[in-house]
């Protein structure tokens, strides 16, 4: 059977759906904003014409894959030249988006790892966790602040701090399931699908995981 003809699941990267997915996305950003540039060169009477901006490929990979904001700067004197730039900052840790690098494996020794950390899967597993779980989170009541985490591991320093110690799979499906990463490959897999899965409960609410433990 040639590769053409294995069935790829519309999760993986490189899955026809989801080339099509960032495919639709990418046009729409492109059309809506070459629109609104040609609107306003048209109406500004400004001598000075914005230009479409060229976005790089690594950077389109982290517009469509993450909630984002791009500004534009176009036409600015900055003495004897004229600045044309653009920036780019994106929200990876949020419940709103659920990607592939969203998920961290927790181990029995209260360390959290990425799922590539070299030599993974010979350490106990305990589950995978989605990353805004280690953030502090805040619940007020009666106007005082409580702090809490909902999962109070600690970060690797060896894959999460330093990330040197770390394999980079051009895909992470087809790394997990190569039959030595199966403890890693259950972890990680079962979390990605209950936080997809979750995104759409309008009652997933972060500060409900550790609720019934707070004295108040």
């Amino acid at each position: 059977m040639s590769d053409e003809n294995v069935e790829v699941a519309i999760e993986e990267p490189n899955s026809n759906f989801n080339q099509h997915r960032l495919a639709v996305i990418r046009y729409s950003i492109e059309k809506n904003l070459a629109a609104a540039i040609a609107n306003y060169n048209n109406f500004s009477g400004s001598t000075n014409n914005f230009l479409m901006p060229k976005l790089k490929e690594d950077e389109w990979d982290k517009i469509l894959n993450n909630i984002s904001i791009i500004s534009f700067l176009q036409g600015l004197n900055i003495g004897g030249k004229v600045y044309n730039g653009y920036s780019i900052v994106t929200n990876t840790k949020n419940k709103e988006v659920v990607s592939e690098d969203s998920i961290y494996i927790v181990t029995d020794d209260k360390y959290y790892h990425k799922p590539t950390e070299t030599g993974l899967e010979t350490k106990n597993i305990v589950s995978g966790v989605l990353n805004i779980d280690f953030e502090r989170k805040t619940r007020t009541t009666s106007m005082t602040a409580r702090y809490f985490y909902p999962n109070e591991s600690f970060a690797s320093y060896a894959s999460v701090v330093n990330q040197a110690d770390v394999d980079e799979p051009e895909n992470i499906y087809d790394y997990l399931t190569d039959g030595s990463k199966d403890n890693v490959a259950k972890a990680y897999f079962t979390a990605l699908g209950r936080e997809r899965y979750s995104m759409y409960r309008t009652s997933n609410d972060s500060e409900e995981l550790k609720k019934s433990f707070l004295d108040i």
